[in-house]
């Protein structure tokens, strides 16, 4: 069975400088677009061991070769994703994610 056989829709969120109204400039996540992506969970696939056990939960199969680690994150069903590595070099690229809790 394929990794690619369950593909979903994400939303790509890019980090921008915004002007609010009174002119104030700030950084902030904004969607960008959205690509279809495989995700999948790390101790579904692969022994933990393998990776680094705080920084990875996820892997993410995609045809999309615009992602980078650092601007981008996926907004998947509710579930915000940070990108801890992308390997672009192949035919899929492939994302090693890290779920993103927000403490506020």
């Amino acid at each position: 069975m394929s990794l690619m056989y369950n593909l979903q829709p994400a939303s790509v969120l890019t980090f921008k400088e915004t002007v609010s109204k009174s002119g104030a400039k700030s950084k902030e996540w904004v969607e960008d677009r959205e690509i279809k992506l495989s995700l999948n969970s790390v101790s579904e696939l692969y022994f933990a061991d393998d990776f680094k056990r705080s920084e990875v939960s996820h892997i993410a199969l995609t045809f999309d070769k615009s992602l980078s680690s650092r601007n981008n994150r996926l907004k998947i069903g509710g579930r915000v994703f940070e990108i801890v590595s992308c390997s672009s070099e192949h035919r899929l690229s492939f994302l090693s994610l890290k779920e993103y809790v927000y403490n506020g």
